[in-house]
Order: structure tokens, then C-alpha cells, then sequence
């Protein structure tokens, strides 16, 4: 059977090794939360801005995309319009498909989940300074339900 200390520095090794996995997942989710939003932000207001420009026939945006698709400026609407409504679409779908998997994949649920199992990890480790057999068995208590609660972002 293992000693108090034993025990103690397992426990504690352990931890350490299960936040440090923690924190790497929750900074994956977030920069990918980050990245999914900056994309749909960015495609949306793209798509705004060349359909508004359209719209009101300013041809401010919509002459610099119809010349790098087609290397000609936009004719009065008919001919340049085709193209411009191409690129609108891709944009718009882009950011449609960037917010649907932001969903899908509850990026940011997985990201609060990942943090709130960081939290707890911390406060054991914090809690753990002392090597006493109460502490250590409380420990390992909260310890396994994290374990339990969280199996997916301490493996």
C-alpha cells in the first residue's frame, strides 16, 4: 500500500498532467470559436457590401471584383451583374456553412465545458498543497467525478 506522500504526489502528477490536456483543448476550441465568428463576420459583410453596391449602382466594390474575375469592368448592370451575384452567393454560403458548423459542433459549449473542467482541476491542485489524508481523500473524491463529468477533455 502506498503512502500518504505517495498518494499525494500521484494525485498531484496526475492533475497536473489532466489540466495541462484541459488547457490545450480549451485553447483549441476557443480559436477555433474565434475563427468560425471572424470568418461569418467577414463573409457577411462582404456579401453586404457587393450587393449593397449593387444595389445602389455606386460600382465601388463591384467594379474591383468584376475586374478580377472577368478583367473588364461591370457593364450597366445586365452583364457585370451575373458575376457579382456569383460572388455574393459563394460569400454567403461560406458564411452559412462557417455558422452551421460553429453550431453543429457546439464550438463554443465544448470551450465553456473545457473551462469549467479547467476551473475545477485548478481548485484541486490549489487545494492539494498539503499533503493530509482528509485533503487527499476529498481530493481524489472530486477528482474521479471530474473524470466521470468530463471524459472528453481530460483524455
Amino acid at each position: 500500500m502506498a503512502t500518504l506522500q505517495e498518494e499525494f504526489q500521484l494525485l498531484r502528477g496526475d492533475l497536473s498532467t489532466r489540466l495541462a490536456m484541459v488547457n490545450r483543448n480549451a485553447r483549441r476550441y476557443r480559436r477555433l470559436h474565434i475563427g468560425l465568428v471572424i470568418l461569418t463576420l467577414i463573409c457577411g459583410i462582404l456579401a453586404t457590401t457587393l450587393a449593397a453596391d449593387s444595389a445602389m449602382d455606386t460600382k465601388v466594390a463591384t467594379t474591383v471584383v468584376a475586374k478580377a474575375a472577368t478583367g473588364q469592368e461591370p457593364a450597366p448592370l445586365p452583364k457585370g451583374w451575373k458575376v457579382v451575384c456569383g460572388i455574393i452567393a459563394v460569400i454567403s454560403l461560406t458564411g452559412t456553412i462557417s455558422q452551421g458548423l460553429h453550431s453543429l459542433l457546439k464550438i463554443s459549449e465544448h470551450h465553456t465545458k473545457a473551462m469549467d473542467c479547467a476551473g475545477r482541476l485548478d481548485a484541486l491542485t490549489i487545494e492539494l498543497s498539503t499533503a493530509r489524508k482528509e485533503v487527499v481523500d476529498k481530493v481524489r473524491n472530486e477528482y474521479a467525478g471530474i473524470l466521470k463529468d468530463f471524459p472528453e477533455y481530460v483524455r
